[in-house]
């Protein structure tokens, strides 16, 4: 956990309330920009038409940027990745997964060359181990974009109500009444605590999700 999540977990509720829609509205703002707008557009355009043609030749280029850096530079030539070829699938088979502790051991190494304004994004450290990774504002939305297409096809909407079951500890571990849970108004999130959830605790879920009409997808 770092400073500022351990800070927030000693505040009183209603400063973690502001706390979480002030993150909620500096994410929305993040990463739903006119540039998201546009790669949703063309993603959902794209997905009609030629789909696999588009979403290899989107790979092409991911490759061609990781490329940039020592670590995939180096890894490229090693397992003889041919970027050019017409299946570029069938060449990224040949590599290696990239496990976590090669990403610790690489980190600057694995950083491309492109320059530009770097966000952060962190891992949650379930795994004793807190990944912070650069990305550029762009990556970041496409990323959402793809995300967003895939539940616009579903029948989500950015006006949808969902709950967010996540990593992030957002309730005091020593808390024993409800809520569990915060709300993200800008993000339009019931963010519940997974590690308050049992079967004594379990009717305040269900009362919250039936109170806020949050239903499967």
């Amino acid at each position: 956990m770092s400073h500022s999540e351990s800070l927030y977990q000693k505040l009183p509720l209603f400063l973690q309330d502001f706390l979480v829609n002030t993150k909620g509205f500096f994410l929305k703002h993040t990463r739903y920009n006119s540039n998201f707008r546009k790669e949703l557009k063309n993603y959902i355009e794209n997905y009609k038409t030629n789909k696999i043609a588009v979403d290899h030749e989107q790979l092409r280029g991911f490759l061609f940027a990781a490329k940039t850096s020592r670590y995939w530079n180096s890894t490229f030539e090693k397992y003889n990745i041919n970027l050019n070829s017409e299946d570029v699938v069938s060449e990224i088979v040949k590599l290696p997964i990239l496990s976590k502790d090669e990403v610790f051991n690489n980190y600057n190494d694995l950083i491309t060359k492109e320059k530009g304004k770097k966000h952060y994004l962190a891992t949650g450290g379930t795994t004793g181990q807190r990944l912070e990774i650069p990305a550029f504002l762009n990556a970041i939305n496409k990323q959402w974009a793809i995300w967003w297409r895939y539940r616009y096809l579903h029948g989500i909407t950015a006006k949808t109500w969902c709950g967010w079951f996540g990593g992030k500890q957002i309730v005091q571990a020593q808390q024993n009444e409800p809520p569990y849970w915060r709300i993200n108004y800008p993000g339009r999130q019931i963010m519940f605590s997974p590690i308050h959830l049992s079967l004594k605790t379990a009717k305040h879920y269900y009362v919250q999700i039936k109170k806020r009409k949050l239903t499967l997808h």
